[in-house]
């Protein structure tokens, strides 16, 4: 897998994990849901507060949340950890080979 494919998928396997309960993190992670209770698309999505900083950006954490929001529904809600992982893959690799396509 290419490089920038990688890092991708690391910081999106990331979120996973966060998002199910999988893997610890001492961040406080608040979900839209939590914020408001209007019926919006991303009610279930992770509140990503903006940082004003370049380096608060290019945070691995934080990116790895938008990049998970960016998703499409349908992987989001996937609860199996092995089913994410080949979902997410066979599309990064298929977008990177034809970067006109849509993530997943």
């Amino acid at each position: 897998m290419p490089l920038q494919i990688l890092n991708k998928y690391q910081l999106l396997l990331m979120a996973f994990k966060i998002k199910n309960g999988i893997m610890h993190h001492s961040v406080d992670v608040k979900y839209n849901n939590e914020i408001h209770q209007y019926p919006t698309r991303s009610r279930e999505d992770f509140h990503v507060t903006r940082n004003g900083s370049q380096l608060g950006r290019s945070n691995f954490f934080h990116r790895g949340l938008i990049e998970f929001n960016n998703l499409k529904f349908c992987n989001k809600v996937i609860r199996s950890l092995s089913l994410f992982k080949s979902r997410i893959r066979k599309a990064l690799i298929e977008n990177y080979h034809d970067p006109q396509k849509e993530l997943p």
